[in-house]
């Protein structure tokens, strides 16, 4: 990994991590006081957050990004319509729409905090049924464990773009009682176990060419 960096705090991309800490924990805790159990599909959840969270820091870069948290592209002929996370926009389109046709001029952005069983593989099956009516797509997943044998690679996956490396997982099992993924990720930090890529500015910069 020679060609990463150590994380700092003043990083955007740390910024990132640790609303998506605070927001999950929240989750998990509120589950746990209000009904005793575990927080329902928990995968689900962090990846709205993430989606939430780079959408924000995206507009804060002035691009043009839908809102909805689900929207559809559909391909011109009416005959294919599939989910997808983010759209970054062209000038003047509405970004509070459910559903866009015309997507020629269009960035599908499929977001992911990390990866999971088979993640790479659905990506793939999703963007193929879009590829040929959208402008281009490109896949952003917040961190990654470096040595995680079904993470996203450049390999594997076109467009990649991997803004943090992590030295390991946060504990587990992550969905329990007065849990704290803010001090895990603190720890991480004053650890120098988290690795910047770079990639976050190659996204802005790819989005903005």
């Amino acid at each position: 990994m020679s060609d990463l960096t150590i994380l700092r705090r003043e990083n955007e991309e740390f910024q990132m991590l640790r609303e998506w800490a605070k927001q999950l924990s929240d989750k998990i805790n509120h589950a746990w006081n209000t009904s005793g159990e575990k927080l329902r599909n928990i995968n689900g959840t962090s990846h709205q957050i993430t989606q939430n969270i780079i959408r924000e820091h995206l507009s804060n870069h002035e691009l043009k990004v839908s809102q909805k948290p689900k929207i559809v592209v559909t391909s011109p002929d009416g005959e294919v319509h599939q989910t997808v996370h983010l759209l970054i926009l062209k000038e003047g389109e509405n970004p509070n729409k459910d559903n866009y046709s015309d997507n020629k001029e269009h960035i599908v952005l499929e977001i992911r905090t990390t990866a999971v069983a088979k993640a790479v593989e659905t990506t793939k099956e999703r963007l193929a049924k879009i590829r040929n009516f959208v402008k281009d797509f490109a896949v952003v997943v917040l961190s990654e464990r470096h040595n995680y044998r079904c993470r996203y690679t450049d390999e594997n996956t076109r467009n990649l773009f991997t803004l943090v490396m992590r030295e390991k997982d946060f504990l587990r099992p992550m969905n329990r009682p007065n849990v704290d993924l803010p001090a895990e990720l603190e720890t991480m930090l004053h650890n120098h176990e988290l690795w910047k890529t770079g990639k976050w500015e190659e996204l802005l910069a790819y989005l903005k060419g």
